[in-house]
């Protein structure tokens, strides 16, 4: 990826609200949550963002 770029993951509501019976769903989505903020920090050198939608 070149610098200066942008990484857009997608998700869901699932990541900040808890639904019954979507344990594993919630989870799945909480680590790509985890995922863009681990990157943000790791890119921010090479001006590259990451958001998730």
């Amino acid at each position: 990826m070149q610098d200066g770029g942008s990484i857009i993951l997608t998700a869901s509501i699932g990541v900040s609200k808890g639904q019954g019976g979507g344990t594993i769903n919630g989870a799945s989505k909480a680590a790509v949550r985890s995922f863009a903020r681990t990157w943000t920090v790791e890119l921010s050198g090479r001006k590259i963002r990451v958001n998730v939608s």
